[in-house]
């Protein structure tokens, strides 16, 4: 009996080092990524700075595989979704990328400046053109989603609070970094929702 027991024992511990080995991984990659999204300030990431990481703000991590043109075989990332701050109708998230190779960078997003120029100037309900103007980075997107299948980044993020002026974007991932795919917006206060692409560059990886 003293035998089976020390069996037993034995196997829980090699099982539960089996187990607590990943999970410890992860958890340091959480960590790091949280220790880096600390780094924003608390301008862009104050939840962070006020230490709530509650069930509703707890970091989400991802694995994922790529193989890009240059690689013989597909390399094993990591992403870590951090939720950064919270707005009167939005909410805002910031992203940390762990390569193969165990480097850790936060995720800078690519997003087009415009102008918009109204109908009458005196009234945001109809738009005549939008005009880009140049590209801005953004370290943190709202309301964000990220699908492991597809590899792409999204956002949505509301202009007010009904929701009908708008912007909403896509990032893929490839090359080691996510590169905006596409930028909708809706820059009518009108009570329609009816976003237009302000960029699109197709469907191709």
């Amino acid at each position: 009996m003293k035998r089976i027991c020390l069996v037993l024992t034995a196997g829980m511990v090699l099982l539960f080092n089996f187990v607590s080995q990943p999970l410890a991984k992860d958890q340091r990659a959480i960590d790091s990524a949280v220790a880096l999204a600390k780094g924003l300030g608390e301008d862009q990431c104050m939840l962070l700075h006020q230490d709530r990481q509650g069930d509703s703000f707890a970091p989400q991590l991802y694995e994922f595989k790529h193989k890009d043109t240059y690689d013989d075989e597909a390399r094993s990332y990591q992403l870590v979704r951090i939720p950064c701050w919270l707005a009167a109708y939005n909410q805002g998230d910031a992203f940390v990328l762990f390569d193969s190779y165990g480097g850790a960078s936060l995720v800078a997003f690519a997003v087009p400046d415009y102008t918009v120029k109204y109908v009458d100037p005196g009234s945001d309900e109809k738009v005549e053109s939008i005009k880009v103007t140049g590209y801005l980075a953004r370290m943190t997107v709202g309301f964000s989603d990220f699908d492991p299948k597809t590899l792409e980044i999204s956002e949505y993020h509301k202009s007010r609070g009904l929701g009908d002026a708008s912007t909403s974007a896509v990032w893929r991932f490839s090359s080691g970094t996510f590169a905006l795919r596409s930028f909708s917006v809706d820059a009518s206060y009108d009570g329609e929702f009816n976003q237009n692409k302000l960029v699109d560059f197709g469907e191709s990886k």
